[in-house]
């Protein structure tokens, strides 16, 4: 009985110590766990801090990099996004430039606007070939010598390629222009077909009913021009025409911008 009592006793003399010490473990884990994460958050902090730090360093060099890219002939600049306000200058700047139609040569390239002046004058290829040809010419005025690069010029390939890109620069040219008319010409019959039924419908079919169609065509001529590059974007050109003429109510306005204008 002395032996069980002292086993009951050591045993409860156990269950106190382990008592008290599941405090002080807890307590001690506790503090470990706030110790590790203090110490994730001040990682963290500091890989947002360095991370702010570098995005500010970068951001001075990706805006010099994009002003380069708008200088450099090679590189195709980021397509603008056109607002309502600019898309009417343009406008207003297209019905200027048009009567000029009429005017002799030299009159059409005394204008700034509207002629391939601007462009020239901005051209950084242009300017670099006057410069170098007005380098040889000093030199060639200076020393009374040729410059040995100049012969290798005469005798190399660039005179092929210079053949071939004025033979393909004069063939795009031409197929430019004769895609823009054709182009201008199936929008101007657009516009006469839609004219038509317009005047058909409002005799032979009722009212609303005729009203609803002409709507739809208008708002289908104007979705054409919709999706072929970034100057008529549907966010501002279509919805504000939509806006202006009511072509589309709101639940047609919804389908059509499920269908994503701008791919086309």
């Amino acid at each position: 009985q002395q032996q069980q009592q002292q086993q009951q006793q050591e045993q409860q003399q156990e269950q106190q110590q382990q008592q008290q010490e599941q405090p002080a473990a807890a307590a001690a884990a506790q503090r470990r766990i706030s110790r590790s994460e203090g110490g994730e958050g001040q990682q963290a902090a500091s890989a947002d801090s360095s991370s702010h730090c570098c995005l500010k360093r970068l951001k001075p060099i990706v805006k010099r990099v994009k002003d380069a890219a708008r200088i450099l002939p090679f590189i195709p600049a980021k397509a603008h996004e056109y607002t309502w306000a600019e898309l009417k200058e343009i406008e207003h700047r297209r019905r200027k430039v048009l009567p000029r139609v009429t005017n002799g040569f030299w009159e059409v390239l005394a204008h700034w606007d509207g002629t391939c002046l601007r462009f020239l004058a901005t051209d950084v290829l242009l300017w670099s070939c006057l410069v170098v040809y007005t380098a040889i010419r000093i030199v060639i005025r200076v020393s009374d010598k040729v410059p040995g690069f100049v012969d290798t010029l005469a005798t190399g390939n660039i005179t092929v390629v210079g053949g071939f890109l004025s033979f393909f620069l004069v063939l795009y040219v031409n197929k430019s222009h004769a895609r823009y008319f054709e182009l201008y010409g199936l929008s101007m019959s657009c516009k006469g077909r839609i004219f038509d039924v317009a005047a058909l419908s409002i005799v032979y079919l009722p009212k609303p009913t005729a009203m609803r169609l002409v709507r739809y065509m208008n708002a289908a001529h104007i979705s054409g021009y919709v999706g072929l590059n970034k100057t008529y974007p549907a966010r501002t050109f279509f919805t504000q025409m939509n806006t202006d003429l009511g072509l589309l109510t709101e639940k047609e306005m919804a389908r059509m911008n499920e269908m994503d204008l701008d791919q086309g």
